[in-house]
This record gives C-alpha cells, sequence and structure tokens, in this order.
C-alpha cells in the first residue's frame, strides 16, 4: 500500500474541487482525518479539557455549544475517523470556510492538535493573514497603512484592543481577522485611531 495523507488510501470521491463560474467561485471538499478514539474520549469527558469558546460561523459559541459541535462532528466520521469537509468562500472571494457546522478549521488548537497529531502537521505561520494580504496590497500598489501599522506593533495593538472592547486575546484576534474578511463594524466614537485606520482601508 502506498502512503498517503494520513496514511491510509484515499477514496478519491471524498475530495474534489467542485465546478464554478468564477476563479473565486469555486467549492473544494477536502478529506479529514482524525483520531476518532481521542475524540469520543473528549465527548464523553468534556470536563477533562477546557473546551472554552470558539467562533463558528461568526458567532461565539460557549463550551456546551461547541461539544453538541463535537458531537456532531464525531457522528459524521467513519470508523477511520475521515470526514468529507465541504469549503467555499462566503461572498465569491476571501478565504474558504467550512461548509459544516463544524470542522478541523474551527476547533480550537488544542483540540485539534489532539485530534489530528497522528494524521498531519499542523504549519502555523505568525499573523499569516495581514502579512500576506499587505504583501498583495503592496505588490498590487494598493495603501495599506493601517494594515501594515498593525503588522509592525501587532502585540501592543491587540492589547489596546483587549483593553477597549474588554475581550479575550483570541477574540480580539478573531474580531481583526474578521475585518480582513469583509465584517461590517460599527466603531464607536471614542474608537483609537489605529483601529479606524486598520477599518477604513
Amino acid at each position: 500500500m502506498s502512503r498517503e495523507f494520513g496514511a491510509k488510501p484515499m477514496d478519491p470521491e471524498l475530495f474534489k474541487i467542485g465546478h464554478f463560474e468564477s476563479e473565486n467561485g469555486r467549492s473544494i471538499t477536502l478529506r479529514e482525518v482524525i483520531d476518532r478514539e481521542k475524540l469520543k474520549h473528549i465527548v464523553t469527558h468534556p470536563e477533562d479539557y477546557e473546551l472554552g469558546s470558539r467562533y463558528i460561523k461568526g458567532e461565539k459559541m460557549d463550551k456546551d455549544a461547541q461539544l453538541t459541535l463535537l458531537q456532531d462532528y464525531l457522528a459524521r466520521t467513519n470508523t477511520l475517523g475521515e470526514c468529507p469537509m465541504r469549503y467555499y468562500q462566503r461572498n465569491g472571494f476571501g478565504r474558504y470556510w467550512t461548509g459544516e457546522k463544524i470542522g478541523l478549521q474551527n476547533i480550537s488548537r488544542r483540540i485539534r492538535h489532539t485530534l489530528c497529531a497522528d494524521h498531519m502537521i499542523d504549519i502555523d505561520m505568525k499573523n499569516a493573514h495581514p502579512t500576506l494580504l499587505s504583501w498583495y496590497c503592496h505588490e498590487n500598489g494598493i495603501a495599506c497603512t493601517g494594515l501594515d501599522a498593525y503588522i509592525a506593533d501587532r502585540e501592543r495593538l491587540i492589547a489596546d484592543l483587549m483593553t477597549y472592547e474588554g475581550i479575550s486575546r483570541d477574540d480580539a484576534k478573531t474580531y481583526l481577522l474578521a475585518i480582513i474578511n469583509g465584517k461590517i463594524v460599527r466603531l464607536k466614537h471614542d474608537a483609537p485611531a489605529w483601529l479606524r485606520d486598520y477599518y477604513g482601508e
């Protein structure tokens, strides 16, 4: 048997690029692979894990809601821990999002690493989305001074947003990434100048 993703043969029907009318209008279906036994243990012993809260499809989910979604994810996996996952672009551009209620993309990092340790390597680039967007803007002559200011002083500005909004670090990062991905935010009159610059671009 040849070694493939997840060390198990892939069924080609589990992954495909769907039909599309434009280069940004496509959906993609991939095979996610997890350790089913570990997920079973997590959903049957949630008190042993810090499920915390997560933003899923733009809504903050508490630990009980996340547990329900993890149970649903477990039910969608086969005995090998495989789950086909459709990804799509919300407005025909930008980031690809899971088409289901929950996928590896929006499971907390700690749980995702636990479930995927034997199947995948999670490569994380610090501040990837803003950095790549800044590169694209510079390559195409698009002004992005607010974005560049955020990249240059990220830790201080995240701390400032945490204090201003009274939110956690993860929530502050999610808030800023949501703006990049088109979220409409009503800034308060006393919003920090850097946040106005970041949002205004």
